[in-house]
């Protein structure tokens, strides 16, 4: 078995000895499953580095998979694989998305196989993974395939995969299939951390136990799990594989479960802190199972506190991202003056050690940004160069992220050649007549005037509750209308543990109609109410955030409009709870 993968594919293979980018040599297949491969090569020099290259085949969701990957570039984390933007590829006439990221060695599947861990390596590597995944979520991403072959080593430091992240509230990409690893719901729900949970408690599992742990899809009974696990990786795993995804701990009650923070009575005592949930007494342990919250921890602010003194600067993978392309100033005079040694470089654009030059066929003219000299360059003078950019760089035209399609014409521009009256009179009428159709597209966008509200009061843990309305007051019909809401964030303030419900999705479903006259009505049912523990059935205060999203076309024009209207929660005097609508 072999880190990044499980499978080795022919089809994959067949790509090992070519070149990526006329630089990469895809030297050996380390891995690959039916949709993507990761491949040994080499960094550029000075200093070539082992490094891996992933290729991903999307199929027609190449734009969306790219997008995905330059989102997980930007995490950083000292326990996240680090990757480098990709882009888009053709190797073999099949259209690819492809990644850098650091090279291992070792991974958590490449070692089950030959033994399972000890409690204190489950420990060194529970810890870490749990750190990053904290992370992941909260940029709003779910990791989406945690299993033992995406837990990496890299020296002595533990790693987590960062390459098949997806936008938390998003569908799973159709082309990644689904494995043993994949929390029940993974197949129909949108993406979730409570799936990533439940990832992790397989994983767990199968690290302690060289197996994973037994479920079936038809039962709706949690999987069972090996009493014999220790402690607490047994409470932990019962708690992470809960089939009903509400249920299931999140990953900052994990972390304090793994690691407690001794109470301030216990930190007066030089005794070590006595667990909440203890062996002998069988009462308390089924007790415990039930319900998470009585662990005895500090509050996650504490908890967060000293997580963030833990976490070291991430360290870069084979380059500094502080690289421009630059050409060296022509005039000496000025210049060397200072020194005879000193030369000015110019910079154009921002680039790393990875990408390519832009492909520029013709000299073109740069403006010196010291001595405000002009000068024509010609292509092979573009050096790479280590450098940071002040705060008030204009990147030059052909080195703009954007590059536009003539980019290879000669920079100095043509002398504007006096324009005959009649000419510039038409000018004006096309112009003042683009004018008047972008006027009138904004106010045609703009007439439809809808409105939202919400009826029926909203039972906590209800399955469905209320009803959301949708409004057109306006005189004008609008169509191909879409409605839906999507809950942001739901809390319970004055909770031992604020992070009751942290995770928690609310799912609704999504109506439409072909047409909404004025004075019409849409009404929308929503779905799962908010989750409340038992113990705080009775809470004085929720807060919950929720957009009620509508997408329309309005009367006349060709493209579609969005709205949000948000909503809130508040308690009636029956002790209910309801949605109400907060004016925009």
């Amino acid at each position: 078995m072999h880190a990044y993968g499980v499978s080795m594919s022919n089809e994959w293979k067949r790509f090992e000895g070519r070149v990526l980018l006329d630089k990469f040599p895809l030297q050996k297949l380390l891995g690959s499953t039916s949709y993507s491969a990761v491949f040994l090569t080499e960094s550029p020099p000075p200093q070539p580095k082992n490094i891996a290259v992933k290729l991903i085949n999307p199929g027609g969701k190449a734009d969306f998979q790219a997008s995905l990957l330059q989102r997980a570039s930007k995490l950083s984390h000292p326990n996240l694989l680090h990757l480098l933007p990709g882009g888009r590829c053709k190797l073999a006439n099949i259209d690819l998305v492809f990644t850098f990221m650091e090279y291992a060695e070792e991974d958590l599947g490449r070692t089950l196989p030959d033994r399972p861990l000890s409690e204190k390596e489950a420990r060194e590597m529970l810890g870490p993974v749990v750190d990053a995944l904290s992370h992941i979520h909260s940029k709003g991403l779910a990791h989406s395939h945690i299993k033992p072959s995406n837990i990496l080593s890299i020296g002595n430091q533990i790693k987590l995969s960062s390459d098949t992240v997806v936008p938390l509230g998003e569908h799973r990409p159709a082309y990644r299939p689904l494995d043993a690893y994949d929390a029940p719901e993974a197949a129909t729900a949108l993406v979730a951390g409570s799936s990533d949970v439940w990832s992790l408690g397989v994983t767990l599992v199968e690290a302690l136990t060289q197996q994973a742990p037994a479920s079936s899809s038809e039962s709706q009974d949690d999987p069972s799990v090996p009493s014999t696990l220790p402690q607490p990786f047994l409470d932990i795993a019962q708690n992470c594989l809960r089939r009903d995804p509400l249920l299931r701990w999140t990953t900052a009650q994990i972390a304090n479960y793994l690691n407690p923070t001794p109470t301030p009575v216990e930190v007066a005592t030089p005794a070590v802190a006595t667990p909440a949930v203890t062996v002998n007494d069988e009462k308390e342990k089924e007790a415990a199972k039930e319900n998470p919250t009585p662990v005895q921890v500090a509050a996650p602010a504490a908890a967060s506190v000293s997580a963030e003194t833990r976490i070291e600067p991430a360290k870069e993978m084979w380059v500094d991202s502080n690289y421009c392309w630059v050409v060296v100033c022509k005039n000496n005079w000025f210049h060397r003056r200072p020194n005879i040694f000193n030369v000015h470089r110019i910079p154009l654009g921002q680039t790393d050690a990875v990408l390519p030059r832009p492909e520029i066929d013709k000299p073109f003219a740069v403006r010196c940004d010291e001595c405000g000299k002009e000068y024509v360059y010609q292509p092979s003078g573009v050096l790479r160069y280590e450098m940071e950019v002040p705060g008030s760089f204009v990147p030059h035209p052909l080195f703009r992220d954007s590059l536009p399609t003539d980019q290879g014409e000669s920079a100095p521009p043509p002398q504007p050649t006096q324009k005959i009256p009649p000419v510039r009179t038409l000018k004006r009428l096309v112009g003042l007549a683009c004018l008047a159709l972008i006027v009138a597209q904004f106010v045609l966008t703009n007439l439809p005037r809808l409105s939202a509200d919400v009826s029926d009061p909203v039972r906590p843990n209800d399955l469905m509750a209320g009803m959301f309305h949708l409004d057109n007051k306006g005189w004008l019909p609008v169509y191909d209308v879409k409605a839906g809401c999507k809950v942001m964030r739901v809390d319970i303030p004055g909770a031992r543990n604020t992070d009751a419900v942290e995770g928690t999705t609310v799912y609704f479903p999504e109506s439409s109609a072909e047409i909404l006259s004025p004075g019409q009505r849409m009404t929308v049912p929503c779905g799962r109410a908010i989750a409340i523990k038992p113990e705080n059935r009775e809470t004085a205060e929720i807060h919950a955030e929720m957009f009620f999203v509508v997408t329309y076309r309005p009367k006349w024009v060709w493209w579609h409009k969005s709205e949000k209207f948000p909503m809130e929660t508040a308690k009636t005097d029956g002790g209910m709870w309801i949605w109400r609508s907060i004016p925009r």
